[in-house]
């Protein structure tokens, strides 16, 4: 699911990041979810900044989003 996401947000198609949120907290979502990618292609890799508890710059995200 967390590599599905990846890929398609890099390939800009539509993703539920709600559900890839709700895999990695549960019903625990925090209030500002940010969501990054990092890497490319089969490398890349999904991470959320508030639990690393690091920016996205210093996770090295090519893309991030906010879900609420």
């Amino acid at each position: 699911m967390v590599l599905y996401a990846a890929f398609h947000l890099l390939s800009d198609y539509r993703v539920d990041l709600f559900q890839v949120a709700e895999k990695e907290f549960g019903k625990n979502i925090p209030e500002k979810c940010r969501i990054g990618i990092k890497g490319g292609g089969y490398n890349g890799g999904v991470v959320f900044p508030q639990k690393e508890t690091k920016s996205w710059i210093e996770l090295r995200c090519k893309i991030m989003k906010q879900i609420n």
